[in-house]
């Protein structure tokens, strides 16, 4: 972990961390390194996993949930669109 960190010494005389990927400089506590390295290395994931994978997932949780559901409201929205076109949404909520 330590040397994903340049070491300095300031005004005050006490250590400071420099995140050599960002460059923000922290103090000397390592739980708080650990947590910005933990953050500053979260990758978002790629197009195909949310398009793909995880909508997929999602989609299928969503559905159980509503097909055990017993009272459902059907809502609408309506607007035009910049080319002044209608655009009607639609859509079933549940209590949950």
């Amino acid at each position: 972990m330590w040397d994903q960190y340049n070491i300095r010494i300031d005004e005050k005389c006490k250590e400071c961390y420099k995140c050599k990927a960002c460059n923000k400089e922290l103090p000397k506590n390592e739980t708080q390194l650990q947590e910005h390295l933990s953050f500053s290395s979260f990758k978002i994931p790629l197009h195909h996993a949310f398009s793909n994978l995880l909508l997929n997932k999602e989609y299928q949780m969503t559905v159980q949930t509503v097909l055990d559901e017993t009272h459902y409201c059907l809502v609408s929205d309506g607007w035009l669109n910049i080319n002044k076109s209608l655009v009607i949404s639609y859509m079933i909520t549940t209590p949950i």
